[in-house]
C-alpha cells in the first residue's frame, strides 16, 4: 500500500539549493555520509549502521549543475529478516530533520510526523512523502522538488 502526502516546500529556495555542486557537498557535510558517491546524474549517500538510510539527489540531465529532485529513503524492517527491526531509526530520523532543515525548514516537523505515520495531507507539489508498506519492510520516501 502506497501513501502519498504533498507539502509545500519553500517559497524562497536560495539559488545554492538549486545547485548540485552545493548541494551534494551540503548534504555530504551536514549528514555526515558513512559512504558518498556520484554515478552519472545521481548522487547518493548511504547513511546508518545497517545503511538502511540514503539520500539522493538527481542532477537536471539538460542544465548541468541544476537539481532535479532529493529524494529520502529508509528501509524500515518490521519483520526480521536478519535486519534489526527499525534499524537506523535515530540515523533516518537525524538525516531526515537535516535535510528538511536544508530544503525546507518551515515544514519539517510536519514532514517529520507524515513520514512516521503515514498520515496527513497538503495540497501543494513540491514535497511528496509516502510510505510503502511491504511483507518485511516499509520503504518511507521524501522526494523533494
Amino acid at each position: 500500500m502506497t501513501l502519498a502526502f504533498l507539502a509545500p516546500a519553500s517559497d524562497a529556495l536560495s539559488n545554492d539549493i538549486n545547485n548540485f555542486d552545493y548541494v551534494t557537498k551540503k548534504i555530504t557535510g551536514t549528514l555526515n555520509c558513512r559512504e558518498s558517491s556520484i554515478f552519472g546524474n545521481i548522487y547518493g549517500c548511504i547513511l546508518g549502521n545497517r545503511e538502511t538510510v540514503r539520500v539522493f539527489a538527481e542532477r537536471h540531465p539538460r542544465e548541468r549543475n541544476q537539481v532535479l529532485n532529493i529524494r529520502f529513503v529508509w528501509e524500515d524492517y518490521h519483520r526480521d529478516v536478519g535486519v534489526p527491526l527499525h534499524a537506523d531509526a535515530r540515523a533516518a530520523k537525524r538525516a531526515l530533520t537535516k535535510l528538511t532543515n536544508i530544503l525546507t525548514p518551515q515544514n519539517k516537523d510536519f514532514v517529520l510526523k507524515l513520514l512516521k505515520k503515514g498520515e496527513g495531507k497538503w495540497s501543494r507539489s513540491s514535497i511528496q512523502i509516502s510510505v510503502d508498506k511491504g511483507p518485511t519492510a516499509h520503504t518511507r520516501e521524501a522526494l523533494f522538488r
